[in-house]
């Protein structure tokens, strides 16, 4: 979870650094705070792969819904990511 958190941290500074610089559309590749999110990005998405490794097999035999990778959303704000029900 915490690296989820980070890439959104990591983003929102991207974005705000767009927004300070006046040059929207401009490659982000240079930008230190997109390189931090898209490095984050990827590691939050092999953490939560590995959490599903683990849980998917398990969860039927405790009646238990089984996840892919993508089927976690975002619910509106910061801290409240879930899964769909």
């Amino acid at each position: 979870m915490q690296d989820s958190i980070s890439v959104d941290h990591d983003y929102k500074n991207w974005m705000a650094d767009v927004a300070n610089s006046g040059t929207c559309g401009s490659n982000p590749a240079g930008d230190s705070n997109y390189a931090a999110g898209q490095s984050a990005s990827i590691q939050a998405t092999a953490a939560r792969n590995a959490f599903l490794d683990i849980w998917n097999p398990m969860a039927p035999g405790y009646g238990q819904k089984t996840y892919s990778s993508t089927d976690f959303l975002c619910a509106g704000s910061p801290g409240r990511c879930l899964p769909p029900p």
